[in-house]
């Protein structure tokens, strides 16, 4: 009783992607992602607690000059469980654990890829030879690896605390994000690896009118 279990698959196909080209956005490249995530819920009266699970796995992606086929920017396991108890009648607690496992990111080197750009424009087909021309082919496609950058993110356990006051219309309100002042990073498709927030409080009062 007070227990719900759920377990769900899912497909994922996008084709024309919007990415940022350096100074312009252009629609192009593809993702097909797969994946399962299992959801608990457990319900009382004075306690609560919710934990999803959830893997994820690309298979085929071109999303930057060349086919990756693996996740990008996105771990293969990520997780929650947020837990909430009602200690008195008007003094309710509650935590939040996050789990993201590591994770690829890969994105341009703005550097190598003003140099891939500069090679292209400056190729002149008419007089080569086949040997040249496989010489070119060759070089164009090494300087393509150096344009794309491929670095790994570990995996990170954030922990999350807080507690709710309620004295008649007004809730008071205070929490701790990132406990124990984890140091992790976090990327996008445009953007390379960011150092997130360390250890930090906020407190708030609210009314209900």
């Amino acid at each position: 009783k007070g227990l719900t279990l759920e377990l769900n698959g899912f497909y994922n196909e996008a084709k024309n992607l919007i990415k940022t080209n350096i100074i312009q956005h252009v629609n192009e490249g593809k993702n097909k992602t797969v994946g399962l995530e299992f959801t608990a819920n457990y319900r009382t009266r004075k306690f609560t607690a919710d934990l999803n699970l959830t893997w994820t796995h690309t298979f085929e992606s071109n999303i930057l000059l060349k086919d990756i086929n693996d996740n990008n920017n996105t771990p293969d396991i990520m997780s929650n469980i947020v837990i909430g108890w009602q200690l008195t009648p008007h003094l309710k607690i509650h935590s939040h654990i996050l789990f993201e496992g590591r994770q690829r990111t890969y994105n341009y080197d703005l550097v190598e890829l003003i140099k891939y750009n500069q090679m292209i424009d400056n190729l002149e087909y008419d007089d080569l030879t086949e040997d040249d021309y496989d010489n070119i082919i060759n070089e164009t496609y090494t300087s393509l690896d150096k344009v794309i950058m491929n670095k790994l993110i570990p995996s990170r356990v954030i922990f999350n605390i807080g507690a709710e006051y309620q004295l008649g219309n007004i809730t008071f309100g205070f929490n701790v994000r990132n406990l124990f002042n984890t140091y992790y990073y976090r990327s996008g498709m445009n953007t390379n690896v960011v150092p997130q927030k360390g250890c930090w409080f906020m407190f708030d009062v609210a009314y209900k009118f």
